[in-house]
């Protein structure tokens, strides 16, 4: 304790000596009453005044420390008060890092997003203007991935006749996640199969046509030279493809086409689920397609091509009543087209 009084201490320390002196001097002095009365005051003094200083060299050096202590508080406080708002300009900083981050991520996207539609439309494009084999079963493949249409493939109307062609891609594995192959099936309304080709690597467009048409004239149903234009199925394949794809990209879901069998034209689709319109949102479930009064119902629109319904609501009767729809009629063990297992 002494020691941190520091020379207070020390000066206690020696009073409180004088003063013992000065008592032992005036009991020495007991002859002398004016000296030993005056000495024994001087030395009670000394005594009593050592201890009131050193009381308060500590009262002082609590009071400095409390202070010291007080001022470091004070201190502290305003260096966390700094570091709070430092870290909340950090939180505010990062918090606007990471919303330019998400737009930037947004934009990215949405980018990337419309490149790869650009990308797909071209594909599509392609198809239609400049037919060949790998143009068709690179779009077809990308169809599939899409899920624009049908498992079992999609056809095309030949010429008015009746008869139709189906694309049918075929895939090399049960693994295998793009088709190699492409089998060209001609069918009646109701996909019965009349006659079919593989098209075979090598094979033009020229050469598919010529074999297409010496398939509908083994079933008589040719249409004669002026009428039989090549290029316009593979011009319908790309229109159908653009179509469903053009649908899928803008409506985002709300009112988008899949699993696409057939467009009838202008109006109306065959999918695997139905009929559908794709001007406006209506629809019919493959299971009301054998409901008779859809005619008499739907002439009552002032939206609707009668015609491109009628097509419509005929196929995709006579593709459900057969078997040929993903919805299968009550009681009936029919199936589709495998696109894995085609019936070649």
């Amino acid at each position: 304790m002494w020691k941190r009084l520091g020379w207070v201490g020390y000066v206690a320390v020696v009073v409180t000596l004088a003063s013992a002196g000065i008592l032992v001097w005036s009991w020495v002095c007991q002859t002398s009453t004016w000296e030993s009365g005056f000495l024994v005051q001087v030395g009670s003094t000394l005594v009593l005044a050592a201890p009131l200083v050193v009381v308060g060299r500590l009262i002082e050096r609590r009071l400095d420390t409390v202070g010291t202590r007080q001022e470091q508080i004070a201190q502290g406080q305003q260096a966390t008060a700094s570091k709070v708002d430092q870290l909340s300009e950090d939180v505010a900083r990062t918090q606007e890092d990471l919303r330019l981050t998400r737009e930037q991520l947004r934009q990215v996207v949405r980018d990337r997003v419309a490149a790869q539609r650009a990308e797909d439309s071209a594909r599509f494009g392609e198809l239609g203007q400049r037919p060949s084999r790998d143009s068709v079963l690179d779009s077809l493949n990308r169809a599939h991935e899409l899920n624009l249409i049908s498992a079992s493939g999609c056809r095309v109307s030949l010429f008015g006749t009746g008869a139709y062609l189906r694309f049918l891609t075929v895939y090399s594995g049960l693994n295998s996640n793009r088709a190699l192959e492409i089998i060209l099936i001609a069918e009646h309304i109701n996909a019965d199969m009349f006659d079919q080709m593989r098209w075979e690597d090598g094979q033009t467009a020229a050469d598919v046509a010529v074999a297409v048409a010496e398939m509908m004239q083994r079933a008589d149903i040719y249409p004669g030279d002026r009428t039989f234009d090549a290029g316009k199925i593979f011009e319908d394949l790309a229109k159908l493809l653009q179509l469903v794809h053009g649908k899928v990209a803008s409506s985002g879901g709300a009112f988008s086409l899949n699993y696409v069998i057939q467009a009838c034209w202008p109006q109306w689709v065959v999918t695997d689920n139905g009929v559908y319109c794709i001007e406006y949102p209506y629809e019919v479930h493959a299971s009301r397609l054998h409901e008779k009064d859809w005619i008499s119902h739907m002439r009552g629109k002032a939206w609707l091509d009668n015609d491109s319904f009628e097509e419509a609501l005929a196929t995709g009767r006579a593709l459900y009543e057969a078997g040929k729809l993903a919805v299968q009629p009550p009681g009936l063990l029919g199936g589709q087209l495998s696109p894995r297992n085609p019936a070649i």
